[in-house]
């Protein structure tokens, strides 16, 4: 069953890298509503900013699961 208050914003992983967009933050915005059992935010449609890919500068796929903490072009988020 699926959280009735559950935005996209509450699904973004604390350490998300600040270089990830997906085109959520584009067309909507993380405060809509999540009426799915979606683990992650978004529609699936993510790239990076220093890439302007979907394949990261380390060649590795783009998203939230994996545009982390301890990944090769990880940059921390501004604190």
């Amino acid at each position: 069953m699926t959280d009735p208050g559950k935005t996209h914003r509450d699904l973004l992983p604390d350490d998300l890298c600040p270089y990830l967009v997906m085109k959520q933050t584009l067309t909507h915005g993380l405060d809509d509503p999540v009426d799915d059992g979606r683990d992650f935010p978004g529609d699936g449609y993510y790239w990076c900013q220093l890439s302007c890919h979907d394949i990261g500068p380390d060649d590795e796929v783009v998203d939230p699961s994996t545009c982390r903490q301890g990944r090769a072009c990880y940059a921390s988020p501004a604190s």
